[in-house]
C-alpha cells in the first residue's frame, strides 16, 4: 500500500496527536505466502487422470490476468494432450506427443515443450480455477506422468 494524498499531523496537545491517513493498494486482493508447490506441493501434484484441484481462495486464477497467475507443469508420456476443468468448462489440447523426459508448461498464456514455444500446436486454449474445487480430467496419457499447479491463493 501506499499513502494516498498528503496529510496534516495537527497537535491535540504536546503529546498528543491524531490524524487520518488515506492508504491505497493497486492490488486489491490478499495472497497467500507461498504458491502451492512452495507450500503444499503433494495437494497440487498429481498422477491420475482425474482429480480436484483447491483454489482455497475467493478469486478466479485466470492466467490472462497479472494479477492471477497460474503454472501447471506436465511431466511424461502423451499423445494429443487434453486438460479439461468440467467445473469451468475450460479445455486445453496439445497435439503432440511428449515422452517421460520431456517438461511441458503452461505458464499464463505461454506453452512451451522443454523450454520451446509449443502455441501452434494448441488449441489456444486457456485453464481457469474457480473458487473451491475444480474438476479435472486428463485425455491421452499414454504411460507414466506427473502433473503440478503452481498458483497463489487470493481473497478479497
Amino acid at each position: 500500500v501506499k499513502v494516498a494524498d498528503s496529510f496534516n499531523m495537527p497537535r491535540n496537545t504536546p503529546k498528543l496527536s491524531r490524524f487520518t491517513v488515506e492508504l491505497q493498494s493497486n492490488f486489491p486482493y490478499a495472497e497467500s505466502i507461498q504458491s502451492t508447490l512452495e507450500g503444499e506441493p503433494d495437494q497440487y501434484t498429481f498422477q491420475e487422470s482425474t482429480f480436484n484441484v483447491q483454489n482455497k481462495g475467493d478469486v478466479k486464477i485466470d492466467p490472462r490476468s497479472v494479477l492471477t497467475p497460474l503454472r501447471i507443469i506436465f511431466q511424461g508420456e502423451s499423445e494429443n494432450l487434453e486438460i479439461f476443468n468440467a467445473d469451468t468448462g475450460d479445455v486445453w489440447t496439445f497435439e503432440g506427443t511428449t515422452t517421460i523426459d520431456d517438461q511441458l508448461v503452461l505458464d499464463g498464456v505461454r506453452y512451451t515443450l522443454n523450454g520451446q514455444s509449443i502455441f501452434n500446436q494448441t488449441n489456444a486454449g486457456v485453464i481457469t480455477l474457480k473458487p473451491g474445487s475444480n474438476s479435472f480430467f486428463l485425455t491421452g496419457i499414454t504411460g507414466d506422468y506427473e502433473i503440478k499447479f503452481d498458483f497463489r491463493h487470493y481473497t478479497l
